[in-house]
This record gives structure tokens, C-alpha cells and sequence, in this order.
């Protein structure tokens, strides 16, 4: 099977990660070709998966719509001539992001499968003002319907979906992870490189946050819970975002929280390993990338209670608190006192990521691809 996988972004980010897994273990059994934007990409080359890259355009007086729109005009471009240019052309098409500006360009041509990381069809909480929050929902309603099919995240978005959406077949694949790579632990010597160049120190009871710095995912309740976590506690923030001045401005008013910048693959393993509990207070997520790797890291999670991360976070491997962060500051202190039930939930959560490993979310995707290509 010969399959087109369409996003901008790939490699990095959570949809570009989720895009290189995903092609990286299709293309043990078909020809994959990738289509990405070069400036929002960060990947090595992967054997069986042939990468093209489609510059965006710079186009003055444009907002990142038209720009992504301007984009899917050349890539089409670039599926038809490499749909000529091969024996027998591409069998199926599958385009990434949310919303899907470009997907209904290609839909006359070659059956697809269109996967919605987030939607505007559903969202309460969705960051965008209101007239773009129009737009997407109409070009969302479009791509949805002129698919074959539609994947999705999570189980809250597929009900949804199904009842808005009466002739695309709506079809939910969880996220996935790399187990193997977040499982083994660093070494000490890695350990203590971390310590010294962040200024962490280990051996408190650590709460992470690891994503990225925008008001979608909450950061500042980490510095607002400071005051509440035990003293024996400390915080670490990671990651990088518009955010990120005014989180370093409030955390330096307390002793104990670290924050780091955008974190390099290598240290964002040391951080899971060398922390106690994740924390991720969003308001809203497809399924997060980031509580599948400390999942795998053998970390315990405290999640809000939103579609996405409740598909993951059980009573076993961590807990859920309210979305309006009523008991945020309580749920999370709670969770730092109990070292006994942090052991036990972070054990739990590395078995429970097995089921998310990227090789068996590949062959739900691969079903779904072929099932598609040979209607």
C-alpha cells in the first residue's frame, strides 16, 4: 500500500511526533511518503519513509490560515505529480491537523482518512476568537464529510463526532508512545549533569510540568499550588511558550520551583525519571503525548478531568481533578504526601502505557488505511 501522510509540522511537536512514529512503523510494510513544512519540522530520516518537504509561503498581510492554506495548495501540487509519477499512483491519503484547511483540496482525487488531533466541531474551551472559531467548525464540518473516514483520540470526541457527523464513519485510535525509550532509566552520571546545569534537586518529592507554556495548558495553577505542596516538595517547570516570561517572573517570588526552558529529548527523559508525579492542568487535549511518555517513565499523574487525558488516567496510575481547578492545590499536596501511593500508581502507569505502544496504535491505523483503500 502506498500511502500519503499530510502535516506541517513532523518530527517535533505533538502532532509532528505522533506523525514520525506513525510513518516510521507503517513503512515496515508499505511505501510511505511524507509531506511536511520544513520550518516546523525536526526529524531524522527513516528508512521505507521518503520525506518531502513544501516550504510554507511568506505571504504579507496573512495570519497562519492563509498561510496553511497557501500550503496545501503547493502540496497538492506535489501529490499529484508524484501520483503520476509513480506505477500506479498513491492508494490512500492521510492528512494531520485540526483545523483541516487543506483536506478538502484533496478529497476528488485519492480516498483518505483524515485524522483530527482537535476539533473545532466540539470543543467548549478551543483558544480561538470566535470568527475563527466559525471558520474552522465550517472547514472541520467539510473535511469530516467529504472523508472516507475519521480518526480520532479520543472516546468523548468520537461521540461527538458520530452525532454531528451522519455520513463519515468516525473511528477512535488512542495516541501512542515509545516505550522502550522512555523505560530505562538515566545514568547517574546524566543525573547529576541535569542537577547541575538546571539547579533540580532530586532528592525532594518533584512535581513536573513538561509542555508547552500557553494558557491551554495552565501552567500558572503550578505556581499558584507552591504554597500548598508539602515543604519536603519541590516544582519543575519545562518548556517553552508565550507564558514563559510571566512564569518565571511569579516562580521567583518561591523557593521551591525550578523552571527550564524548552527541553532537548535527552533531558526531558532525565526529567520524568528523576521526578515523582506529573501534572498536566489543561483545558483541553487530544491525548497527551507528554502523560504517555511520563506514563512509560513510570510516573503517577494528576490530570484534569477532560477528554484525552481521562482516557489515560485511571484510579490505578494517578487521579483526576476538576476542570476549574477547584481542588487542584488540595489533590496535588495529597499526591506528594503519599510516597507509598506514588510508587504504587507509577508502576501501574508504565504497565498501563504498554497498551499505547506505537507499534500496536500503527496497526489500528494501518487497518483503518488499508480498509479504506480498497473500497
Amino acid at each position: 500500500m502506498r500511502i500519503a501522510i499530510i502535516s506541517s509540522e513532523y518530527g517535533s511537536g505533538g502532532v509532528g511526533t505522533y506523525t514520525f512514529h506513525v510513518s516510521s512503523e507503517l513503512s515496515k510494510n508499505n511505501e510511505v511518503f511524507v509531506f511536511c513544512a520544513p520550518e516546523q519540522s525536526n526529524y531524522s530520516p527513516v528508512d521505507g519513509v521518503k520525506v518531502i518537504e513544501v516550504p510554507l509561503k511568506n505571504i504579507s498581510f496573512s495570519g497562519p490560515d492563509i498561510q496553511k492554506l497557501a500550503w496545501s495548495v503547493d502540496v497538492r501540487r506535489h501529490i499529484r505529480e508524484l501520483n503520476n509519477n509513480i506505477k500506479c499512483g498513491i492508494d490512500v491519503i492521510n492528512p494531520h491537523l485540526s483545523p483541516a484547511f487543506f483536506y478538502p483540496l484533496f478529497m476528488n482525487e485519492i480516498p483518505g482518512v483524515l485524522t483530527l488531533h482537535t476539533t473545532h466541531l466540539m470543543e467548549q474551551h478551543h483558544p480561538a476568537k470566535w470568527y475563527r472559531k466559525l471558520v474552522g467548525q465550517v472547514i472541520d464540518r467539510i473535511a469530516c464529510e467529504r472523508s472516507q473516514r475519521a480518526i480520532v483520540l479520543n472516546h468523548t470526541f468520537k461521540f461527538n463526532l458520530e452525532n454531528k457527523l451522519k455520513s463519515t464513519e468516525v473511528v477512535q485510535v488512542p495516541n501512542g508512545v515509545d516505550v522502550a525509550a522512555h523505560a530505562d532509566s538515566p545514568s547517574e552520571d546524566d543525573i547529576n549533569e541535569f542537577e547541575a546545569e538546571y539547579g533540580v534537586d532530586t532528592d525532594k518529592s518533584q512535581a513536573l510540568f513538561l509542555s508547552r507554556l500557553e494558557r491551554v495548558k495552565r501552567p500558572m495553577a503550578m505556581v499558584e499550588a507552591a504554597n500548598a505542596i508539602p515543604d519536603d516538595s519541590s516544582i519543575l517547570i519545562a518548556g517553552g511558550g508565550s507564558l514563559e516570561q510571566e512564569i518565571r517572573n511569579a516562580a521567583s517570588n518561591h523557593d521551591n520551583i525550578t523552571v527550564m526552558e524548552r527541553v532537548p529529548e535527552d533531558h526531558k527523559h532525565i526529567a520524568y525519571h528523576t521526578s515523582d508525579l506529573f501534572v498536566l492542568p489543561s483545558v483541553r487535549e487530544g491525548m497527551p503525548t507528554v502523560v504517555l511518555e511520563a506514563m512509560a517513565a513510570g510516573l503517577p499523574i494528576l490530570a484534569t478531568n477532560i477528554p484525552g487525558s481521562r482516557d489515560l488516567v485511571t484510579d490505578s496510575v494517578g487521579w483526576l481533578t476538576h476542570p476549574d481547578l477547584s481542588n487542584f492545590e488540595h489533590d496535588m499536596a495529597k499526591a506528594l504526601s503519599d510516597e507509598e501511593t506514588l510508587t504504587t500508581k507509577g508502576t501501574n502507569a508504565q504497565q498501563r502505557a504498554k497498551q499505547f505502544d506505537w507499534s500496536k496504535v500503527a496497526e489500528m491505523i494501518e487497518a483503518e488505511l488499508r480498509d479504506v483503500a480498497n473500497e
